[in-house]
């Protein structure tokens, strides 16, 4: 969805680009002229055409490399770092705090240990179910036993 909206205001400010006659005013602070205008128009364009190309990586990754979140006897196994590439081991013995964050309908379990702090997102999941299924787990195994 976003790679569709980006592709298409990729098209629409390309396309303002190749036919600008005239100037513009942004936000009435910026008066640029007819060739100023056209270069912040392929600024535009280029900025959403690498956010389409950059949906399209992560797509791609996603399918020749699926996520995983493991939770066995001892220990949490969950992507990690940068574009999650790598993954981090964290034994439940060593979790300090669990909790449940909100941000705007986007749930997440915050799990933080003496030397870092750990993110799993409901969409690394898939779906709520499997999202309520793994704090369930994870309130089982963890010490004090309930995410705040």
């Amino acid at each position: 969805m976003v790679c569709g909206f980006f592709g298409l205001a990729t098209a629409v400010l390309a396309n303002q680009a190749l036919h600008n006659d005239r100037g513009a005013i942004i936000e009435g602070i910026f008066a640029l002229d007819t060739n100023q205008a056209t270069i912040f128009y392929w600024l535009l364009t280029a900025g959403s055409g690498i956010f389409v190309l950059m949906g399209i990586l992560i797509a791609a990754r996603r399918m020749m490399r699926p996520v995983e979140l493991i939770l066995d006897e001892k220990e949490l196994v969950l992507p990690s770092g940068f574009m999650q590439r790598t993954t981090a081991r964290i034994p439940y013995s060593e979790v300090i705090a669990a909790t449940e964050i909100d941000v705007s309908g986007q749930k997440m379990v915050s799990l933080q240990t003496a030397q870092k702090q750990y993110t799993i997102s409901s969409t690394l999941l898939g779906d709520h179910e499997t999202f309520e299924l793994v704090k369930t787990l994870l309130s089982e195994r963890i010490p004090n036993g309930r995410l705040r």
